[in-house]
């Protein structure tokens, strides 16, 4: 394309540009923009008051309610909750008022837990399972007793410091840099489970 024809495109590209954006001006007024661009809400801090500030009544007409900040259970809802395998626990606030049920999954029991309170299935499914379920490189499978007795002949004392140090394929941490030694420990425990 020549300098003159690329010339010709830009000079026309910005006409075009410019008139959309002076379309879209032209109508708004100073209200028009000042509405449009407020804040949609407010953060409350713990131990503050909130102030409750009403929806407006165009607003309530054409757009979705936000939930109140402190939901009542019903009967429906505890229903639900506990069809999805979801508990309640009270929320208290500082007052010791009870204030709102929060849901809390309910999990169950792992075996192998670390000091930091994820388990060893957390661990796995967060880090460890996108090479372990599969095998990738090389890398033993949940479970799989040919895969990992090799590696368990060796010591779990050397199986956690090949863990955390990187071995073959598998770089140090495997891919959880931020894991503890125990969180490491109780991913190999569950991943080693039932394997003499």
């Amino acid at each position: 394309m020549s300098i003159k024809r690329q010339l010709q495109v830009a000079v026309a590209g910005m006409f075009i540009a410019s008139g959309a954006v002076s379309s879209f001006a032209a109508g708004d007024s100073a209200q028009d923009i000042i509405e449009r661009i407020k804040p949609v809400g407010q953060v409350c801090l713990e131990g503050q008051a909130c102030p409750a500030e009403p929806a407006p009544a165009a607003a309530a007409a054409s757009e979705p309610v936000a939930e109140p900040a402190a939901p009542v259970a019903s009967e429906t809802t505890a229903a639900g909750d506990a069809a999805a395998g979801e508990t309640t626990a009270p929320v208290e606030t500082a007052a010791s008022e009870p204030v709102a049920a929060e849901p809390v999954a309910a999990e169950p029991a792992a075996p192998a837990v670390a000091a930091s309170g994820r388990s060893g299935a957390d661990v796995y499914n967060a880090s460890c399972a996108m090479c372990h379920a599969t095998g990738l490189a090389g890398a033993p499978k949940p479970g799989d007793a040919t895969g990992w007795q090799p590696r368990l002949a060796q010591g779990k004392d050397t199986l956690l410091k090949n863990a955390v140090s990187g071995i073959r394929a598998m770089p140090p941490k495997g891919s959880c840099a931020a894991c503890t030694e125990q969180e490491l420990q109780a991913a190999i425990d569950h991943m080693t489970a039932g394997i003499n």
